[in-house]
């Protein structure tokens, strides 16, 4: 029997905001409810993470603990999930970084505020539907928020594009 072996695959994503019925209003998401909010970034997730791949979760997963079985939702998506801490992420049910720098050809730094980035490309959260990128200091940021990206986690190959084309743009 031949199975064919599949690369596991990089995404990142943050601003989920499991639970959050206020976080609907608050960025104009087109759900009518937190349910439907849930089940299309699960369903979207799932379309394209499959079992062998690594998602970053960068931040402010669920929004309210006591309202969301984390556990379950965790469960249903595909891939091995890394948590980067957000502001709204509180309380021991699974483990979080406070940050992380993933080094390759380019180091990106993962942390939840844009504030906070210390490296030449950051990957970050927390500003929701507001910019998908934006020089804070000296430092490049991709907002990886599922506001800006359809409720879909963001490639690694769409993230080298996207500092491909700022590497370009630097040297014009």
């Amino acid at each position: 029997m031949n199975k064919k072996k599949t690369k596991m695959k990089y995404y990142f994503t943050a601003d989920f905001h499991i639970g959050h019925a206020n976080i609907i209003r608050y960025c104009k998401r087109p759900f009518k409810d937190v349910n439907e909010m849930r089940e299309k970034i699960i369903r979207n997730w799932n379309t394209i993470v499959k079992d062998e791949d690594i998602v970053f979760h960068i931040g402010d997963f669920v929004s309210s603990y006591e309202k969301v079985n984390i556990e379950n939702i965790i469960n249903r998506l595909n891939g091995q999930i890394i948590f980067i801490k957000g502001n709204h992420d509180r309380g021991p049910l699974f483990k979080i970084q406070d940050a992380m720098f993933i080094l390759g050809q380019q180091q990106l730094h993962l942390v939840h505020i844009p504030e906070e980035a210390q490296a030449d490309y950051n990957l970050v959260g927390h500003v929701h539907e507001k910019w998908k990128t934006k020089k804070v200091g000296d430092h490049f940021c991709i907002n990886v928020g599922v506001d800006q990206w359809n409720f879909t986690p963001v490639s690694i190959k769409q993230i080298s594009r996207i500092i491909n084309e700022n590497e370009t743009n630097e040297k014009i």
